[in-house]
């Protein structure tokens, strides 16, 4: 959650903003299921989920396995795989896997970050 973002939430039938990391933690926690594991780091990262993802045969692949975004428990939390775009910049602009560890307290942490594909239309591309 950036230090400037502003998450309204519905909690027993008000409206609470949550303005940071640890409000967020603090209404979330303890994280009880796969489902409110995913919505919970959706709004505490900059990462996205994936779906439904097909081979382009445009693009550059570096893993043999393109996985949509998923949620596996485990005993301390969650391990989830979302996916996270180089958006700006000069040169390619990848789009990589990142493995979330979610504590059931609602720590995270990034253990594993791979680039998946790249767009080669987007090599030489320079974003500000």
């Amino acid at each position: 959650m950036s230090h400037s973002a502003r998450l309204p939430i519905l909690q027993d039938g008000q409206f609470q903003l949550i303005k940071n990391i640890d409000e967020l933690q603090k209404m979330f926690a303890p994280i009880e299921s796969p489902q409110e594991a995913l919505s919970y780091v959706l709004m505490a990262t900059p990462f996205s989920a994936h779906t439904g993802q097909k081979i382009n045969p445009a693009y550059r692949y570096y893993t043999d396995v393109i996985e949509d975004t998923h949620v596996v428990a485990t005993k301390d939390g969650f391990e989830i795989l979302l996916y996270t775009y180089r958006n700006f910049g000069c040169g390619s602009h990848p789009t990589s896997t990142i493995r979330v560890t979610l504590r059931l307290n609602g720590m995270i942490s990034y253990p594993s970050q791979r680039i998946a594909y790249a767009n080669p239309a987007e090599d030489n591309l320079c974003v500000d």
